[in-house]
């Protein structure tokens, strides 16, 4: 009994979380960066790591991580979306999922193009640095890069091929 009572407690207190406003909704690691209501300013190393702060201020509902300086800066309103921005940059609703970088998977979705890589880094380079492209698959046995526009995310416990996001932080090493 007390198992069910942690794995359902909705059925006990009968609240079920509401769902998110439109108005709280936005971009989900998009490059770009939003303007709005300016709560806070941090440093973070990745966009991630920047939504995360975004998720533990409650006057935070949206952020943009700033690559080249490192800056992370958490919104009230995200009232405009800005795609020029003058460094390279991402922005979300805190309430986005997290970004799927470097897992052992399979894209289906459309294909764009596909370029020669030495690795997953080189892979997520040719991807970021081309406009068109939200997603990469690095072919490890192949050399290869494939580069997507959309994808639907196909995870694999034994591939080897690697997939990930636009804007994901490179390897280490």
């Amino acid at each position: 009994m007390w198992i069910l009572l942690l794995l359902f407690p909705t059925l006990i207190s009968g609240q079920v979380a509401p769902p998110i406003p439109p108005e709280l909704q936005g971009p989900c690691f998009e490059p770009g960066e939003c303007q709005g209501v300016l709560v806070d300013s941090k440093p973070a190393d990745d966009p991630e790591i920047c939504r995360q702060k975004c998720k533990t201020l409650p006057t935070c509902f949206f952020f943009t991580q700033y690559d080249e300086s490192k800056v992370c800066e958490l919104f009230g309103t995200c009232d405009t979306f800005d795609t020029d921005c003058t460094e390279s940059c991402f922005s979300g609703a805190k309430e986005c999922e997290p970004r799927t970088c470097f897992e052992q998977g399979q894209c289906v979705g459309i294909f764009i193009g596909g370029v020669s890589a030495y690795n997953a880094n080189g892979c997520l380079k040719a991807c970021d640095n081309d406009v068109d492209c939200a997603w990469f698959v690095f072919k490890q046995n192949e050399l290869f890069c494939e580069l997507y526009e959309t994808c639907g995310f196909v995870p694999e416990d034994r591939g080897s091929d690697l997939a990930g996001e636009k804007g994901c932080q490179p390897q280490p090493g």
